[in-house]
């Protein structure tokens, strides 16, 4: 490979003398050094050079190492494959080479973006970031060892859609709340009794890292108390849960819709601070991927579940404790076998030779093309400055709202079908098997859509990219068995896409585009359109890009709804309660049932006792956690500033 293929560029900080730097090295280029300022009013570059600013091509000669004196250290702005060879000492080859790894991970994550020109974009849009990245690298002092490998362990494979780079850089954590006095002993033994029984052994195993980047997990022969099947961590609390300066202010049911804090203000109940927290945590550590940890008041008790995503997408965790549930109640041999473990349930989809159910994606023409995706994250990151940082909350929607949310939506709909607005795109009769029957989860992708809009103005007409997010397991029934038969923990979540503009989603009436999602989410969840859409997905994988089919200045809106997994029916925790602790509002609850929770992705835990804005790439997210036993929504959203006062006035007319 040339040294032209490997130079790499980055901000160089605190050097403002440019004209001793234009030096080569025995003609090899490490590095071009050149400044961008953001120009957003000169679409759709976005980015351009600052006016008279040359790239200066400079290196690691001892020459240049004179010239630069204090300013310079080792591996600090100088990043190429062979440039570590060119250090006299092992310290600074060390952190040379530690910066060319820091800044292929860089392109890596664009390249899996399905961004063609991985460094131009780099370029363009990342100098600062990589440059924090090559100091990262500096201060890490190199690449972290890997524990030993164990012979008797046994090895078993992370399936394809388990390893992207997407879910690689999540580690999810899922709290729920009891009214309960629960045996936290007792949850631990269970679910470790469980994760002894046959295949689901499995999500005992440590994450390992192979030489050729792709992860696998080492299943101990025995789990033991040193090596135990699972992260087990207890805290007891001698108070009212009340009492507790943050836990008093878990979102409670209000008597009218409300909005209160959101799931990373609470992200120290997911897990104790020496638990690990991202992936490279779990290959560096011997650990277990599952984390229990429960906290124990004197009238309820938080349990929370951490999990690496590589594991499973959240609703794997479904199957997860509904076994778990059934050890706790002495019936193990209900438990089902878990399938999959080996053998990837989705290798054949979408791969070789063409099913017959199968039919072409019908989106593969609309897929967004590489300066289409360049475009797209500059326009998000404007919006990120001209809107505003996300905010995450919790929103809490009485059964009674959500029964007037219903209602407008339908007699909207039913004003609408007499209408003669045809030519619009959200008219019914436009819409493909179109009926006028809405859901909840319909309404509520809807409203959530219009309530994103309106960040935007009153008067924009940009594009919003909807993501309905959806399982397989259900929808692919040739290839999954039923839940009653079979578990499969793992990652089989795949996205169906709506388009509406914002002016159509704040004024046009709210059924229409609640039907129109619907029918859209309809259309795409077929197995022949699954099919096609998991073979558009292998293909643009095999070449390091992504399917998006946003336009290039859309406002991109996910949802995630876990209203069907019934999760407060499903957990039941009721043979390990030892105690009733106090009611939580006025609705009645079965004993160790949860009677509210919530999910976070853990992040540095530096971050979690600073607060702060969510993570990166989590705006304008939408998760419709589910309907508790008096049939209120709970629904944990990250939108713009300006969608809040909106939401709430809503609400207090509903």
């Amino acid at each position: 490979m040339s040294a032209q293929e490997h130079k790499y560029n980055a901000r160089y900080l605190g050097h403002e003398d440019t004209s001793r730097l234009k030096t080569r090295w025995d003609n090899n280029l490490i590095m071009d050094w050149i400044e961008y300022q953001p120009n957003p009013f000169e679409a759709p570059e976005f980015y351009e050079p600052m006016a008279g600013h040359d790239p200066s091509q400079i290196t690691l000669s001892r020459e240049i190492r004179e010239q630069l004196g204090e300013v310079w250290s080792p591996g600090r702005d100088f990043v190429h494959p062979l440039a570590h060879d060119l250090f006299e000492h092992e310290e600074e080859k060390a952190a040379s080479k530690a910066a060319f790894e820091a800044a292929e991970a860089v392109l890596a994550t664009l390249r899996e973006m399905g961004i063609d020109d991985a460094m131009g974009t780099a370029q363009k849009i990342s100098p600062v970031i990589m440059a924090l990245n090559f100091m990262k690298a500096i201060l890490g002092g190199g690449k972290p060892s890997r524990p030993a490998r164990v012979p008797t362990d046994e090895i078993l494979p992370l399936h394809e859609f388990d390893g992207r780079m997407q879910v690689r850089s999540i580690i999810m954590g899922w709290t729920m709340r009891f009214d309960d006095i629960l045996d936290a002993d007792k949850l631990n033994v269970t679910l470790s009794r469980l994760l002894e029984i046959d295949a689901w052994r499995k999500l005992g195993g440590r994450l390992r890292e192979r030489e050729d980047g792709k992860l696998e997990i080492h299943v101990p022969a025995e789990f033991t108390l040193k090596r135990p099947a699972l992260r087990f961590s207890h805290e007891t609390l001698d108070m009212d849960i009340s009492r507790h300066p943050l836990a008093s202010r878990l979102p409670t049911p209000t008597s009218d819709g409300s909005v209160q804090d959101g799931a990373d203000s609470f992200e120290e109940f997911a897990a104790p601070e020496d638990a690990p927290r991202c992936l490279e945590d779990f290959l560096t550590r011997d650990v277990a991927q599952l984390g229990l940890h429960v906290i124990s008041f004197t009238d309820a008790t938080m349990v929370s579940i951490t999990w690496p995503h590589t594991m499973s997408d959240a609703l794997g965790l479904t199957a997860l404790v509904t076994n778990w549930a059934r050890v706790l109640a002495g019936k193990k041999d209900e438990v089902v076998p878990l399938l999959g473990v080996e053998e990837d349930p989705l290798a054949t989809v979408g791969k070789g030779e063409v099913h017959k159910a199968e039919e072409p994606w019908a989106l593969r023409d609309q897929i967004l093309s590489s300066f289409g995706w360049v475009r797209f994250i500059l326009t998000m990151l404007w919006d990120a400055v001209r809107i505003g940082s996300c905010q995450q909350h919790m929103i809490y929607l009485p059964a009674r709202s959500m029964q007037k949310l219903r209602e407008t939506a339908t007699n909207d709909l039913a004003a609408t079908m007499a209408t003669n607005a045809a030519e619009e795109d959200w008219h019914p009769q436009n819409i493909p098997s179109g009926r006028p029957f809405l859901t909840e989860n319909d309404v509520l992708t809807a409203w959530m859509t219009r309530m994103a809009a309106h960040s935007l103005g009153p008067r924009s007409n940009r594009s919003i990219a909807f993501l309905n997010f959806f399982e397989v397991r259900s929808r692919l029934p040739s290839v999954f068995q039923p839940a009653h038969r079979a578990a499969y923990v793992g990652n089989f979540i795949f996205a169906s896409w709506a388009h509406v503009s914002a002016l159509d989603a704040q004024k046009a009436p709210l059924g229409a585009i609640a039907l129109r999602y619907r029918a859209l989410l309809a259309a795409q969840t077929t197995e022949g359109q699954i099919r096609g859409l998991l073979r558009t997905f292998r293909e643009r994988m095999a070449v390091g890009k992504r399917i998006g089919t946003m336009r290039h200045n859309s406002m991109m809106v996910t949802c995630t709804n876990w209203t069907k997994a019934k999760l407060f029916d499903l957990v039941d925790f009721s043979p390990a309660v030892v105690g009733r602790g106090t009611p939580f509002g006025a609705t009645e609850h079965k004993p160790g049932r949860p009677v509210y929770y919530h999910a976070v992705n853990l992040r540095p835990l530096a971050a979690v006792k600073k607060g702060g804005p969510p993570k990166i790439g989590t705006q304008n997210g939408v998760n419709i956690l589910g309907k508790d036993a008096g049939g209120n929504y709970w629904i944990m959203a990250i939108l713009p500033p300006k969608s809040w006062p909106r939401i709430e006035e809503e609400l207090a007319a509903m």
